[in-house]
């Protein structure tokens, strides 16, 4: 995951291409699994 909090405008479109350039079934697994670490260790949270 990366540190979205801290990441302008430009670096949030940035982010949706390179989402789009590499989409599918593995990329989308591997965000829910960081997601699902992130939400269980707290890290990321505000």
């Amino acid at each position: 995951m990366t540190d979205r909090n801290s990441t302008g405008f430009n670096g949030m479109v940035q982010r949706d291409l390179e989402y789009i350039a590499k989409r599918g079934p593995v990329t989308d697994l591997k965000i829910i699994v960081l997601t699902v670490i992130e939400v269980i260790t707290g890290k990321g949270a505000c």
